[in-house]
Parts: C-alpha cells; sequence; structure tokens
C-alpha cells in the first residue's frame, strides 16, 4: 500500500458517513485491488455515493413537474446530470415552466458542496410523425397521402406526412411504424398512395414515426416546427439537443444552422433511427480506421 491509498484509507475511517463515502464496507470494496473482493464486499442496501462515473438523463414529464415534491427529492437523492424535455408533446409554454423549476432545484443546493452539481437542460426535437388505430396481422392497410383523410384513418386506412414515400419505396419493401412494433409490407403502390399487408399488428397511437429500411429517406432533419423549437431552447440558454432522425453529416450542420451565433455553444447528440443512419455511422467508422491504419502502417 502506498501513501496515497493509506492516507485515502485513513480519511475513510475517519469520516465513513461524510457524503463523499457514505459507508464503510462501500469504500471499503472500492480500494479492493481484486475484482471479486469488490464485488463480494458491495452492499445493495447501503446508500450511492456522491463521486459516480455514469451520468443520469432523466426526462421531465407531468409526474415530475414539481419542485416541491419529487424534482427537488430526486435531485437531492439520486442527482442528474441531464434534463430531457422531449418537443413531441407541449407547447413552448409548457416546457418554459419545468426549465425554470429544474434551474431552481439546482441552485438550491449551492450551499452544499456535496450535493450540488450542475445540471444541463436538454431539447429533443420532434422529428416526423403518423396515424391512430387497431391492426390486426395479415389484414390489408392502405397508406394515403391525400390531406382528406388526415382526421379519418381506421383500420384499413392511414394517411402519413411524408408526401415522397410512393417515390422512394418499392413492391416488397417493408414498413416499420412506432419504433419496429408495427410491421407492414408493401403489395402494391400508386402516385398517392401505398397498398401494405399487415406482418406484425398491435395498438397504433397518433403521431408515431415511420422507418423505411434501405430507403433513401430525403425528408429535410430539421422541419419547421423543429426550427421554432430550437430557438426556443436558444432562447432558454438549454445546453444540450438531442437531434431526432438525424442521418447523415449535413443534417447536424442544419441543426447548428438554425441555433445560430448564441448557440454556437450548445452540444448536439445526434439520435440515430434509421437503416440510412445506421449506415452512416459504420462507414464513417470504416473510414476512420482506415485513416489511422494508413498513418500507422509501414510506408503509409
Amino acid at each position: 500500500m502506498n501513501k496515497y491509498s493509506y492516507a485515502l484509507c485513513i480519511f475513510n475511517v475517519t469520516f465513513p458517513y461524510s457524503g463523499i463515502m457514505p459507508n464503510y464496507k462501500l469504500s471499503e470494496a472500492i480500494l479492493q485491488s481484486k475484482f471479486y473482493k469488490h464485488m463480494c464486499l458491495l452492499d445493495m442496501d447501503s446508500p450511492p455515493i456522491t463521486a459516480r462515473d455514469t451520468g443520469i438523463i432523466w426526462t421531465i414529464g407531468p409526474a415530475s413537474r414539481s419542485v416541491e415534491t419529487k424534482l427537488d427529492e430526486k435531485k437531492k437523492k439520486f442527482g442528474m446530470n441531464v434534463a430531457r424535455l422531449s418537443f413531441s408533446h407541449g407547447e413552448h409554454e409548457y416546457h418554459a415552466e419545468p426549465i425554470k423549476k429544474v434551474r431552481a432545484a439546482t441552485e438550491s443546493f449551492a450551499s452544499d458542496p456535496i450535493l450540488y452539481r450542475p445540471v444541463a437542460v436538454a431539447l429533443d426535437t420532434k422529428g416526423s410523425g403518423t396515424a391512430e388505430v387497431e391492426l390486426k396481422k395479415g389484414a390489408t392497410l392502405k397508406i394515403t397521402l391525400d390531406n382528406a383523410y388526415m382526421e379519418k384513418c381506421g383500420e384499413d386506412i392511414l394517411w402519413l406526412d411524408y408526401k415522397n414515400i410512393c417515390k422512394v419505396v418499392e413492391v416488397g419493401s417493408k414498413v416499420y411504424v412506432d419504433d419496429g412494433l408495427i410491421s407492414l409490407q408493401v403489395k402494391q403502390k400508386g402516385a398517392d398512395f401505398l397498398v401494405t399487408e399487415v406482418e406484425k399488428g398491435g395498438s397504433l397511437g397518433s403521431k408515431k414515426g415511420v422507418n423505411l429500411p434501405g430507403a433513401a429517406v430525403d425528408l429535410p432533419a430539421v422541419s419547421e416546427e423543429d426550427i421554432q423549437d430550437l430557438k426556443f431552447g436558444v432562447q432558454q440558454d438549454v445546453r444540450r439537443v438531442f437531434a431526432s432522425f438525424i442521418r447523415k453529416a449535413a443534417d447536424v450542420h442544419e441543426v447548428r444552422k438554425v441555433l445560430g451565433e448564441r448557440g454556437k455553444n450548445i452540444k448536439i447528440i445526434s439520435k440515430i433511427e434509421n437503416h440510412e443512419g445506421l449506415l452512416q455511422v459504420m462507414q464513417q467508422g470504416r473510414n476512420r480506421a482506415h485513416r489511422v491504419w494508413q498513418v500507422c502502417s509501414p510506408g503509409g
């Protein structure tokens, strides 16, 4: 044992409930050099240590909007690093209130150097969305672009807001809805409609995402609604943006452009949610590995 670990042991024994190491058994486990000894000494009933390597992203919803109750209690007991606000629901006024409450809850611990930690506010953009019904396996389902059906969807017909879908999918293509919970196969297509067969049915809520694996989707990375949400986020001094349905580097540049000079320090987290985006990530990884190999190899 060197002098530094010895000094740490003395500190832990002297202040076993200091807030840095809240439990002697836990602090003893942390100091073990053998992994199995460390695991054997862990106690699931001991309070969590304040210092941790894992960041916590907490989504603010209707059940956790009050500073005086759950927000304050959870922040104090468990801590959080990022407060996420989903702009798929609610107007700007709806989100402005929890932003103020998160900051109020954070500053309420400013006098405690152990419990206090800065909390970033993150804006999660909406992205694209669709329809509302109960779908049964084997049923025939028509997807239409006709706006006359926007509020008239049923178990045999759905309205979709992506106007170029008939141009980018082929007969036999798959259409995944609601994070893949619903699976459709295209049997026929026209100028403004698709006829599909339900391969995997289930209950489909309103405004759910649609995924077209293998299709070169030409949707803009930032919708008009997203632009307004991002500008609102800049006004509220958010520190993170979770950008939905990012497919390529140019999409991130679009988000950055909307954030502008005032939002230049906002971090953008890309949400890879479709086949095209995943392929781009894999390709970038291969390109980076190839460049490293060229640099490291003899004569490279």
